[in-house]
């Protein structure tokens, strides 16, 4: 499998950081609190900002039998977070150890990864070696052999289409906590007949574009200066009824993941913007497809743009990090932002 690579640059490999609690488990947690770089969860555990006004989180903080474990997603944000948890617990924890492990063998140890190499022949879209970063946009040929692959005729029913895989990473990056791609892979994949492959080579040629398309749909959404669009068009762009059912099915996915992390949402202001969004993905249930084609359907799918973002400045604003579209938006018609003279339509902005 090629190697995948944080947005700091570090390769990708999942790590724990143990702490070992001397005093009171309250008296950590009030430390915790009173920094801004963490941020409380309603299960009692804290994500870590990347700083006070970040809205990129880099891992989460949780409490097992007396000991403090930070997980995060790379060796060096482990050790950042060690250096950090050491100086601001002080004598109220000790640390024991770091656990890093491939992002392969977490993969690997998953139930039934292992049966996802074997000597059935691949689409020859899927071979070949994968020079891309992490940070590389998804080519329009990128994107059409993933679809082809996660909607091939002969996938399991549990693996994800492309729309379903787009919305349930627009939940992901919104939500209030990291979830690990050893946790949320397999769920794309399909848990119940797991994929299989001619060679390793091809099978981390296919999760790298997975990895890929996760990272691009979370550049979009944090993007300050374009709003977010969910890809639920048709070729001629009229919208796509079918395309949006799937994504709100995939987002629906991804907040169950985390249903209680999610639940201040439903207390707040922006409790209506989900309601969109669940709306459609009850067509899931064959026995509401026949409002399918009706009018209030259809403004529900116009209205997951707005929904997907509101929802993702909800979180913002709770973790204190308004940040999201200080700048105005840019018309396609305007110079780019970033300086090259052309319009932004088909400089940054071009599809």
């Amino acid at each position: 499998m090629p190697k995948v690579f944080t947005p700091e640059g570090h390769e990708m490999m999942p790590s724990r950081v143990v702490f070992d609690v001397r005093t009171a488990p309250h008296e950590v947690r009030a430390k915790l609190a009173r920094d801004p770089r963490f941020d409380e969860n309603n299960d009692g555990g804290f994500v870590w900002l990347a700083a006070a006004r970040s809205a990129r989180i880099l891992g989460n903080v949780t409490f097992e039998d007396g000991r403090l474990v930070l997980e995060t997603m790379s060796r060096e944000r482990a050790e950042k977070g060690r250096r950090l948890l050491a100086k601001l617990l002080a004598s109220s924890a000790t640390f024991e150890r770091i656990e890093s492990e491939t992002l392969a063998a977490a993969i690997e140890k998953l139930p039934r990864a292992s049966q996802a190499i074997d000597s059935r022949p691949v689409p020859s879209a899927i071979r070949g070696s994968d020079t891309h970063a992490l940070a590389t946009a998804l080519s329009q040929a990128d994107l059409d052999t993933l679809g082809d692959f996660l909607g091939a005729d002969d996938a399991p029913e549990d693996r994800m289409p492309i729309a379903t895989c787009e919305g349930f990473f627009a939940a992901l990056h919104s939500g209030p906590e990291l979830v690990s791609p050893s946790e949320w892979l397999p769920i794309v994949l399909g848990e119940d007949e797991p994929p299989r492959f001619q060679s390793q080579h091809d099978y981390g040629r296919m999760i790298s574009l997975i990895m890929r398309f996760y990272n691009e749909v979370g550049t979009l959404l944090a993007d300050t200066y374009t709003d977010y669009a969910p890809a639920i068009g048709d070729e001629d762009g009229a919208l796509n009824i079918g395309a949006a059912v799937f994504w709100a099915i995939g987002y629906m996915t991804g907040v169950s993941l985390r249903a209680d992390a999610w639940e201040p949402i439903a207390r707040s202001e922006a409790a209506e913007a989900i309601l969109p969004i669940y709306e459609l993905a009850r067509f899931a249930d064959p026995k509401t497809r026949k409002r399918l084609g009706s009018a209030r359907t259809r403004r529900d799918a116009e209205k997951l743009a707005d929904s997907a973002i509101d929802i993702y400045d909800f979180w913002l604003e709770l973790r204190h990090t308004p940040i999201r579209r200080t700048a105005p938006k840019i018309g396609p018609n305007e110079r780019c932002h970033c300086g090259s003279g052309r319009k932004f339509k088909t400089c940054c902005g071009k599809p």
